[in-house]
């Protein structure tokens, strides 16, 4: 039967290693893995293989409308009409909104990498053990702040 534990890597990990170790289990049934975080920055445009709901249009679409609107809307008094107005306005609002979302999903994105994008697994344990100590192993991975404990026949 195994069992299985993530931590995040701190001195929890050996402490649980030594205790697992003088619960009666050897050390070739204990396996720890270290997980690499990402080091790549997030995309910022999709693809039609990568898609992650964050849309630039939204906000570009919604004040060029509005420009579009008050273009006509003024475009009655001012010189040249509401048409070319409207259109000015239209492409004005527009190009306003792709830079205030793009300036904001990048700072989100560069945000979420220095802060590692909240609390993560980086250590892995893997205990084989026979099936009336899962429970005692368990309970010993939970003692040491593990953040999740899974077993597995």
């Amino acid at each position: 039967m195994y069992v299985v534990g993530s931590f995040e890597h701190s001195l929890f990990v050996e402490l649980v290693i030594s205790e697992i170790e003088e619960a009666g289990v050897s050390q070739e049934q204990i396996l720890a893995i270290p997980l690499d975080k990402r080091n790549e920055k997030p995309k910022l445009f999709d693809t039609a293989q990568y898609a992650d709901g964050k849309s630039f249009l939204d906000l570009a679409l919604v004040l060029g409308t509005i420009g579009m609107l008050l273009g006509a809307i003024y475009g009655f008094v001012l010189p040249l009409g509401p048409i070319i107005w409207a259109l000015f306005g239209l492409v004005t609002g527009a190009w306003i909104g792709f830079i205030v979302k793009f300036i904001v999903i990048r700072r989100q994105a560069n945000k979420q990498l220095q802060t590692g994008r909240g609390k993560t697994t980086e250590v892995v344990i893997m205990v084989n053990c026979p099936e009336n100590r899962v429970k005692e192993i368990q309970h010993i991975l939970w003692a040491h702040h593990a953040q999740a404990v899974g077993s597995l026949e």
